[in-house]
């Protein structure tokens, strides 16, 4: 996206943001828990849940961004992954579609989790 959140702008960097209530499950809304996928609103590829709910493990490996950042995939290699999205305890800054995170396989919290995801059988 070219804004903080598929569905616009960020109105607030803490727990009050009013476009982030819409799409995800954040400190400002989540009263400290998860929630079920598909409880707010899609974006425009009919993904829920892609800022807020659960961080999500990403395949890439975590480093500095060389060069383009549209779909980096990180270094080559290194054992810190990517975490991106936010999860139920974060700041709405820290959902925002551009932030991520680093932290080694072996992390584990009650925010952190993993999307399942295919190719399109055809």
């Amino acid at each position: 996206t070219n804004t903080a959140f598929h569905n616009g702008l960020m109105v607030d960097e803490r727990c009050s943001d009013t476009g982030l209530d819409d799409i995800g499950w954040y400190c400002g809304n989540a009263q400290e828990r998860s929630y079920p996928v598909a409880g707010l609103a899609a974006n425009s590829w009919g993904l829920h849940d892609m800022s807020g709910n659960t961080w999500e493990w990403v395949w890439d490996r975590y480093g500095a961004y060389n060069g383009d950042a549209t779909d980096p995939t990180g270094p080559p290699a290194g054992d810190v992954r990517v975490i991106r999205g936010g999860g139920w305890y974060s700041l709405a800054r820290e959902c925002r579609s551009a932030n991520r995170g680093g932290e080694a396989p072996e992390y584990r919290s009650g925010d952190v989790g993993f999307r399942v995801a295919r190719t399109e059988f055809r």
